[in-house]
């Protein structure tokens, strides 16, 4: 069974997320890849409509996709390190395992940053 050693990956990962500022090429890979998704997902009126629709329903004004865009583009290795040290704190943790598991415990134990 591989899951005890998925579950340790995933949590180096957060681990390093936390302590590393993630690299300046990977990170401009990133946001160049969000950045065009975002463009190719906008390319369906049924999806442009959800684009400024969720916005205005969830904060009650919205960006442009060029907005969007531009913040994207803006996001800093500090910024990551820092949203990263607030989103991964052990009380925080949560796991959701699908399978046949009869005790949850060793992956519960499991759970330490």
């Amino acid at each position: 069974d591989r899951v005890p050693q998925i579950i340790q990956i995933i949590l180096e990962e957060c681990r390093r997320l936390q302590d590393e500022p993630v690299p300046a090429g990977e990170l401009a890979r990133t946001k160049d890849m969000l950045t065009g998704q975002l463009y190719l997902d906008l390319e369906k009126s049924s999806n442009l409509g959800l684009f400024y629709g969720i916005q205005e329903i969830l904060k009650g004004t919205f960006l442009s996709p060029a907005e969007m865009a531009e913040r994207i583009q803006a996001v800093a290795p500090e910024e990551l390190l820092k949203l990263a040290n607030a989103l991964f704190s052990e009380r925080q943790l949560n796991l959701a395992l699908i399978g046949p598991f009869s005790n949850a415990r060793p992956f519960a134990e499991q759970l330490r940053l």
